[in-house]
């Protein structure tokens, strides 16, 4: 079995990759305990120490690099094999997108809350748009969507989607939807991560033949850590106002100089996650490329067993043992291992299997 590339063999497409397996399950990680912390501080326990300064720091492009992360492998075929299977993904992602507008009754606190239009339901959207923008166009058409992305914060398209949105918050049943991650702050880092798989898996330009998987993977840490400069100079950070921390959660990606530091933040995770597969070794820690792996369950199940479970647990009982809930790094760690070794009890008890079989014996 081949689990480390060469420089003969720079993106082979078959093999698993275990840095993006292993990135994913460390921002699956994270974004477990940021959501867990956010609640927490919403119920008056506000963040501390380390945990605060993690929050800080990775929410601005957190979730962009998990979408990122998502549509790299959407590159991985060629045009004809994609041809073959374009339906089967948006079918895919339709399906998941609609799971979690069901499942945010689950975890809703109120009912007035059930109906939000979260990073899952965004991420699947970019995710179809990518898909059928292959289908229909290539790779060239992704690449164009991105480039138009770019003019987006230089027109008054941003003032036209907060009027619209504004509009729509007067309308009986648009009040009842929580626009929370927006669609149009997300695209170019779903089509920048489509554009670094294909750079990685084809690379087929003629100037890209003569460049080795590590030669193209630090061209991309050179172009990643460029990007990172204008933000630095002139881009305004967010503050975390508690209890609404998410209050300016999107403050950087608003600004152009931001998400160009987003993006190049992406560009600089996944190329030196591959990079070090290259030189080094396959990426691989067990427990978290099994998290990358199954990050779809864990994400779907982490905030409905927190709300349902393991807040109503530890503010009852925990003030009567004197341990009661803290909102810190230690404690966010203890709330999301247990939800993790729950999931994986899941699927090592072929549950979920099971179930599918039994409605398919006649």
């Amino acid at each position: 079995m081949v689990t480390q590339a060469t420089s003969n063999d720079p993106a082979p497409t078959a093999r698993r990759i275990h840095a993006l397996d292993f990135l994913r399950g460390v921002y699956i990680i994270f974004a477990c305990g940021q959501h867990y912390a956010a609640l927490l501080s919403l119920a008056g326990i506000p963040m501390e120490g380390l945990l605060l300064w993690l929050f800080w720091v990775l929410t601005p492009s957190g979730d962009q690099v998990f979408l990122a992360l998502a549509s790299f492998n959407l590159a991985r075929r060629d045009q004809s094999d994609f041809n073959q299977v374009w339906r089967g993904k948006v079918l895919v992602f339709f399906t998941i997108f609609c799971m979690f507008v069901v499942e945010g009754f689950f975890r809703a606190l109120e009912p007035d809350q059930a109906l939000i239009w979260g990073p899952m339901q965004t991420w699947m959207t970019v995710l179809i748009l990518i898909t059928v923008l292959r289908r229909i166009l290539g790779w060239r058409g992704v690449a164009a969507l991105f480039i138009l992305q770019t003019f987006y914060w230089f027109t008054p398209v941003p003032e036209l989607v907060n009027f619209i949105g504004a509009s729509l918050s007067d309308n009986m049943f648009f009040a009842l939807v929580s626009y929370d991650s927006p669609v149009e702050l997300f695209i170019g880092s779903g089509c920048l991560g489509f554009l670094l798989g294909y750079y990685y898996y084809h690379g087929t330009h003629p100037q890209f033949k003569e460049h080795t998987a590590e030669k193209r993977l630090a061209l991309l840490l050179v172009a990643g850590a460029t990007a990172l400069v204008p933000f630095m100079l002139y881009g305004t950070f967010w503050t975390i106002y508690e209890p609404f921390v998410w209050k300016e959660e999107y403050l950087v990606a608003s600004q152009f100089s931001g998400i160009l530091s987003i993006w190049g933040i992406i560009t600089l995770i996944i190329s030196t996650g591959l990079l070090i597969e290259h030189l080094i070794a396959p990426l691989k820690v067990p427990i978290v490329n099994w998290i990358g792996r199954y990050s779809l369950l864990i994400f779907a199940f982490h905030l409905v067993f927190f709300v349902r479970v393991i807040m109503p647990v530890h503010f009852y009982f925990g003030p009567k043992l004197g341990f009661p809930p803290i909102n810190t790094f230690l404690m966010q760690c203890l709330y999301v291992f247990p939800m993790i070794f729950l999931c994986y009890l899941i699927i090592k008890s072929r549950l979920l299997l099971f179930m599918q079989r039994q409605g398919e014996i006649r």
